[in-house]
């Protein structure tokens, strides 16, 4: 870990990070996915592109940052390896949360569930939780709350956060009132995230919880 003496040296370094996340993502949102839509027929081939340039950005960079600059394990700084009980309880009031969601907007509401790709399975349920886990929460924010209080680090990676689903609503024509409701709801959603990974001191319930909440977006 950085000693506090040196911690102002480690801001440049940060802000680099958050810096090539974001012009990752406007450019996998303008560049990347329409070139792999309209010149690759290949559906395989075109995910794995597409997969390829996410690992690296949301899984490869946030692991190369901590273990250069933090310089420790970066499953450990990521709260992947401790308090795995208590954050199975986490987890599992997030499932119980769920279900409670399903049977509310299913059988009171009457809302039919939608047929998923298997594609969709993989990548906006199965691995969403680990590709925006691991550099916001995992990363982000607890980087943020080495420099100030969790509420403050919570709020700032939260809109940060919100602002990471800005070039890909705007790829697709969203509307300015769409940006609103949905940048509200994901901001909450966010806070409470960073909440529960400071109570359970694990980012195992985040992961899950991010899996089940866009679950329950697309199939209901």
């Amino acid at each position: 870990m950085f000693l506090a003496k040196t911690r102002i040296l480690e801001i440049p370094l940060f802000l680099a990070y958050i810096f090539l996340l974001f012009a990752a993502t406007v450019m996998s949102d303008f560049v990347i996915d329409p070139y792999v839509t309209h010149h690759i027929n290949n559906p395989y081939l075109a995910n794995s592109l597409d997969l390829l340039w996410t690992l690296i950005f949301r899984i490869i960079l946030p692991l190369l940052y901590i273990i250069s600059v933090n310089r420790c394990n970066p499953l450990t700084y990521l709260k992947l390896t401790a308090n795995i009980g208590k954050g199975a309880l986490w987890a599992l009031a997030g499932c119980l949360w769920f279900a409670l969601a399903i049977g509310y907007r299913h059988f009171l509401q009457g809302l039919p569930f939608n047929h998923l790709s298997f594609d969709t399975w993989l990548n906006m349920i199965i691995l969403v939780g680990f590709f925006e886990e691991i550099p916001m929460r995992g990363l982000l924010f607890q980087k943020l709350h080495e420099f100030m209080g969790f509420w403050q680090a919570s709020a700032l990676s939260s809109l940060l956060f919100v602002c990471l689903h800005f070039p890909y609503w705007l790829s697709i024509g969203k509307s300015p009132l769409y940006f609103l409701s949905a940048g509200l709801y994901i901001f909450v959603l966010a806070c409470i995230l960073c909440f529960v990974l400071k109570r359970s001191g694990s980012l195992w319930p985040c992961i899950i919880i991010h899996g089940l909440n866009d679950l329950l977006s697309l199939i209901v």
